[in-house]
């Protein structure tokens, strides 16, 4: 079995997906050479693959495996290859003759087309990969390939057939009914094995809850948490959006009992509970963190938003201290990316899509990264169209 992590009330009654990823596990690393495996890891939102696959990949690094991770993002879908270059840090390059290859290639050759280039791009990764599994037993983890380009999904496949003869676990994670026709192939591979997390069962439901709320569940929070229908990102925003609303009271023998109003009715309520006590210009700064993604940096939001660093500091503190927003890595980003989609869903299309195209302009004017710009170009959809390109946009595409 895998090892437990820091977070395990997070994997409260995944003991089966644990024991299974744990022998795949055990292969890639046998003592005999080993032999990988490729995995796709299905299951609706919030159903725990993330925190799944991150247990694995724990694991996997406290038994010496070489543990790589990436993921796909919506806004960034248009982009070849980002997922990949993320998890292997190709940005990081000047230690490693092969990433300054890859990074030479993507950032242009007069001489070849665009294609020739990511193709080229390409296949330098997959060399990257197979020298990693020559030098130790990797693991290789993509969250959300429905949202990774086209070339992702590609070499992911092809990375698929060194299982065969290399010590690779290569672990994808994907929503049901996103099915891209690349994807779609990818997951018709025979030796492809498809592991779906499914919904917590009565009784992991129940030590979830029990476990969150400090005390067993009494008839009236066991009849709420059925409605999260077992998904466990659903019964911790119930729990915690009760306990935060004085809706929760232990009683001294240890039961865990609703009181006033209930809790809220879906998740996307349940969230929005979690927000309503922060102040407006809290929001309207989460807000405007939401157009740039799950993971966004400081200095972009700043832009964005017309704010200087400084005048950012009282809502970015009040985020994170009310457990929206976490510190990543030089980065914020939102705890969950439901909490995001929840903010981002409630500014109205014809906004957001006029937001992006203001957001985009701002950041190419502030010098920002090309993929940056690029992503809030991309998100506007046919607010873009609608929105004559002025001179910014044409300078910028021509540099």
């Amino acid at each position: 079995m895998v090892s437990p992590v820091p977070n395990a009330i997070a994997l409260v009654g995944r003991d089966r997906e644990l024991s299974w990823f744990g022998r795949r596990l055990a292969d890639v690393l046998g003592s005999d050479g080993g032999r990988g495996h490729v995995v796709l890891v299905e299951g609706e939102p919030g159903i725990g693959k993330t925190t799944l696959v991150r247990a694995v990949c724990a694991s996997a690094a406290e038994r010496g495996a070489q543990v790589f991770r990436g993921a796909g993002d919506e806004l960034a879908r248009a982009l070849p290859l980002v997922p990949l270059l993320d998890a292997l840090a190709v940005t990081d390059a000047s230690a490693d003759p092969d990433r300054a290859a890859i990074m030479r290639l993507l950032h242009g050759d007069s001489g070849r087309s665009t294609a020739d280039l990511v193709a080229a791009a390409g296949e330098r990764l997959l060399g990257l990969v197979e020298e990693l599994c020559g030098r130790g037993p990797v693991v290789l983890a993509i969250d959300d390939l429905q949202w990774a380009d086209r070339v992702t999904v590609a070499v992911w496949g092809r990375l698929a057939k060194l299982v065969s003869h290399q010590r690779l676990l290569l672990i994808g994670t994907v929503r049901p009914g996103a099915d891209p026709d690349e994807l779609a192939a990818a997951r018709s591979r025979q030796d492809v094995e498809r592991l779906r997390v499914g919904p917590l069962g009565k009784p992991a439901v129940t030590d979830l809850v029990t476990r969150l709320a400090g005390g067993r569940p009494a008839p009236e929070l066991t009849e709420l948490a059925q409605g999260a229908a077992g998904n466990p990102l659903y019964l911790t925003e119930l729990v915690e959006a009760l306990a935060r609303d004085g809706g929760l009271d232990v009683t001294p023998d240890g039961m865990a009992k609703v009181s006033g109003d209930g809790a809220p009715e879906s998740l996307a309520a349940a969230i929005q509970s979690r927000l309503g006590f922060l102040s407006r210009d809290t929001h309207l700064v989460l807000r405007a963190a939401a157009l740039l993604g799950v993971r966004f940096s400081v200095t972009d939001l700043s832009v964005v938003s017309h704010r200087r660093v400084a005048d950012l500091l009282a809502p970015l503190n009040a985020s994170c201290v009310a457990g929206v927003l976490t510190d990543a890595a030089g980065y914020l980003s939102f705890r969950h990316p439901f909490v995001r989609s929840a903010l981002y869903e409630a500014i109205p299309a014809a906004v957001r899509g006029a937001w992006h195209v203001e957001a985009a302009e701002a950041l190419a004017a502030a010098g920002a990264a090309v993929d940056g710009v690029a992503r809030q170009l991309i998100a506007a959809g046919e607010q873009m169209t609608e929105h004559h390109p002025d001179d910014w946009l044409l300078a910028w595409l021509a540099a």
